[in-house]
């Protein structure tokens, strides 16, 4: 059901394979060792770097309304014919980051016309993923002693930036992490505008409206939706 709704939500602008999340608890460990078997699977397959979207990933709003999926799918392609050049100098990148601490700092190389990227000192939210194999092996690491929640513990290591605009939010809902019901929206909302007080941001944090054209640079596969 969850996955259906979410296919809907993107109206199919990105081409989603299932991935069944792991049950465990407390919700956070589930969460993670669904992140490593997303990682598992890509590392098994040889891919460059593998998207994770979890189930409650859903299209960012602004000013209540959800953005244009396909205009978000020709920001993501942007970026990723960016990363997919630069692999020697990322190993996750985020659509969103609910939280921002520290002072990020911008990445020209990596960014594109329409979206800027920015090195993230610290932040949470693993919705909407990225990983680079270069960080496959710290990831899968990371279900022998499950240290901390997987969004903390990568930035023990990884280097992580996020985009923005942001790419995607949270679905109100209940949380397997919190254990009730969350609304991130307003967290999403302060994170984003934040990044308007650090300056070189390649445009206002805002998204254009309307795409042009695409041309699908996606690794081999689908984007992998956990659905925990």
């Amino acid at each position: 059901e969850r996955c259906e709704q979410i296919q809907k939500e993107w109206k199919n602008a990105f081409p989603l394979q299932r991935l069944s999340g792991v049950e465990a608890s407390p919700g956070w460990v589930g969460c993670g060792l669904s992140h490593v078997k997303a990682v598992e699977e890509a590392k098994a397959r040889g891919d460059p770097y593998v998207l994770v979207w979890e189930d409650d990933c859903i299209p960012r709003k602004r000013n209540g309304e959800s953005g244009n999926v396909h205009v978000i799918r020709r920001m993501w392609e942007q970026v990723l014919s960016q990363l997919s050049k630069n692999l020697g100098k990322w190993d996750i990148v985020l659509g969103a980051t609910s939280q921002v601490k520290g002072t990020p700092v911008l990445e020209p190389s990596l960014s594109s016309s329409l979206v800027s990227v920015y090195k993230l000192p610290k932040g949470f939210t693993t919705h909407w993923t990225l990983y680079n194999a270069s960080i496959y092996d710290f990831i899968i690491a990371w279900k022998e002693t499950k240290p901390s929640p997987i969004d903390v513990y990568m930035y023990e290591k990884a280097r992580i930036f996020v985009t923005v605009p942001f790419m995607a939010e949270q679905r109100q809902g209940y949380s397997l992490i919190e254990n009730e019901n969350k609304d991130y929206s307003m967290y999403f909302n302060v994170a984003e505008s934040s990044f308007r007080s650090y300056g070189n941001t390649i445009l206002p944090v805002t998204m254009p409206t309307s795409a042009k054209t695409i041309t699908s640079i996606l690794p081999k596969g689908s984007i992998k939706l956990l659905s925990l």
